[in-house]
């Protein structure tokens, strides 16, 4: 038999990691970025300052608070060609110059599209502490309200229609942003999920003769960091925590950390998991053991992501209910388990894919319009005319109420058929003065 082929979404993980750890970002450079819900009229944008070496999936987070969004539902970040981005990407590496360009969708049921732009990458004099937003322009519509042209259309009513008070609520002002308190919940956030920069090294000391050989210093004894969560309140702990305890001696690992918490597995919030995970990152344990995969991972693919990242900084992953052992160093188990689970999170993924297909099937059944509505295409006398005054293309497209898209092909389209100002008629020839 042949080697197994490994999955493509695993091969661009392993890239971006493998250039994670060969080309880490200075933690003094910063991205300068413009986030703008597509479709939105007028505009609905964030200006976001963030650190180059930033992963995909904190990106989400911040955007998230920039924007205005409650983190209800998937999301995922696509390359110019629209394809998935992995979660463990630094930014520095899939947007690595000015002008580059990410999508990012939120909420596959409404599907909100946002275009993010790369305006500049500086360096600070000193490590950035956390994200920062320097503008915006307008509200972010609430949660479930049919996607962009749905939430156009309940903006269309009056606000005293009984439709839009329901839906957007009463007190509902598009045109409100306050960046001062999206700033503060930007500090808030940082403290939790973001690891203070490290310091300046410092030059290293001449060297000293040598003192004499003094006894061998007795071996570092391993860390272990033991996870465990419950549903509920209700639920009763105590045998996973003997169970856990006494397979961390059975390991001869010393526990570092033995961290216990209540909560859905649905949540995105699970701060104890976060611990643990900044705990392997900075290499303070050197093994996580759990009792049973479900109560470390969400899903398929969240669990994937994280043995992925426990994978890449070395540390040995156990569940001691299941007899699942992965170890860092490409054991035959160990691969044969990461194929496994990227095969089911493949699946899974497939799975929503279908799920949201059949959606928006029925949806058009049921004689509802999916994606944009037709609009149409501007004059090219009247695209012409601002171009020459100067004007962007996308100052030309909210002048026209069209997409920049649309002006650039309506000139195209008037070039083909004889100029920038549309067909014109050739005179025709005479008979020659000269004869």
């Amino acid at each position: 038999m042949g080697k197994s082929k490994t999955p493509p979404h695993l091969q661009l993980i392993e890239f971006y990691e493998d250039a994670a750890s060969k080309a880490p970002p200075s933690p003094r450079s910063v991205h300068r970025l413009e986030v703008t819900l597509e479709g939105s009229r007028p505009k609905i944008t964030r200006r976001i300052e963030v650190p180059s070496g930033i992963r995909l999936d904190l990106l989400h987070e911040v955007i998230q608070i920039s924007m205005g969004w409650e983190n209800f539902h998937l999301y995922e970040f696509t390359d110019r060609y629209r394809d998935t981005l992995p979660e463990t990407a630094l930014l520095s590496h899939v947007a690595k110059f000015t002008d580059d360009v990410l999508g990012y969708n939120y909420d596959f049921g409404d599907y909100w599209e946002h275009h993010i732009t790369v305006s500049s990458i500086r360096t600070l004099k000193e490590p950035s502490r956390h994200p920062r937003c320097t503008s915006g322009r307008n509200a972010c519509p609430p949660e479930d309200t049919g996607g962009i042209w749905a939430y156009l259309d309940l903006l269309s009513l009056s606000p005293s229609t009984r439709r839009r008070r329901e839906q957007l609520g009463r007190k509902f002002d598009p045109r409100a942003f306050d960046k001062d308190a999206v700033n503060e919940q930007l500090v808030s956030w940082a403290a939790k999920r973001m690891p203070a920069p490290s310091p300046p090294e410092q030059p290293k000391p001449k060297a000293k003769a040598k003192p004499k050989a003094k006894a061998k210093a007795k071996p570092k004894r391993k860390q272990a960091a033991l996870y465990h969560r419950v549903s509920t309140v209700d639920q009763d702990p105590a045998a996973a925590r003997t169970e856990l305890r006494d397979a961390a001696r059975r390991y001869d690992l010393d526990v570092a950390l033995d961290i216990e918490e209540t909560g859905s597995g649905a949540n995105n919030s699970r701060p104890g998991l976060d611990q643990v995970m900044n705990a392997a990152r900075r290499g303070k344990v050197d093994a996580i053991l759990v009792w049973k995969l479900d109560r470390f991972g969400r899903s398929a693919l969240d669990l994937l992501s994280h043995l992925r990242e426990l994978e890449g900084v070395g540390v040995r992953f156990v569940s001691i209910t299941q007899g699942i052992d992965i170890r860092p160093g490409g054991e035959a188990m160990s691969r044969l388990m990461l194929t496994m689970l990227g095969a089911v999170a493949e699946f899974e993924r497939e799975l929503i894919v279908e799920r949201t297909k059949l959606g928006m099937a029925k949806a058009r059944a049921d004689g509802k319009h999916i994606g944009r509505p037709s609009a149409p295409r501007p004059s090219a006398r009247r695209v012409a005319a601002l171009r020459k005054e100067g004007r962007t293309w996308a100052e030309v497209a909210e002048e026209l109420g069209c997409s920049p898209w649309a002006a650039r092909q309506a000139e195209k389209e008037a070039v083909k058929r004889g100029g920038r100002n549309g067909p014109q008629k050739r005179p025709r020839k005479g008979p020659s003065e000269d004869v």
